[in-house]
């Protein structure tokens, strides 16, 4: 899942930790996405450290901006690019999944 970008950056921690190690089939795009979101990142960001297509990131960002997760604002130097940022809502359902996350991934490394 996880490309060449040129830095590591939180979102590229957040893919290791949490995504890498995750059995597959228990999350969906979306639920990815939240996972690894940090505030201030472009949808363009998202994309090079996914290695996802453009099309679906941008739905599913448009989803999760929809049931008020979180909002999108210009960026000031790139009028073009839209930067993303949690809202209070949308911290709460990063930790539950974060947390999730976590309790499949033990759950997962006890069985085995």
């Amino acid at each position: 899942m996880m490309v060449w970008i040129e830095k590591p950056n939180r979102m590229t921690e957040h893919i290791e930790r949490y995504l890498t190690r995750m059995p597959i089939g228990y999350l969906t795009m979306r639920d990815e996405l939240l996972i690894i979101l940090e505030d201030g990142v472009s949808i363009s960001d998202i994309w090079r450290a996914t290695g996802y297509a453009y099309q679906p990131i941008l739905r599913n960002i448009n989803m999760l901006e929809a049931h008020g997760l979180i909002t999108t604002s210009k960026d000031g130097e790139n009028k073009r690019a839209r930067k993303v940022y949690l809202t209070k809502k949308g911290r709460a359902a990063q930790t539950a999944l974060r947390y999730f996350t976590e309790a499949v991934i033990k759950d997962d490394v006890l069985e085995q």
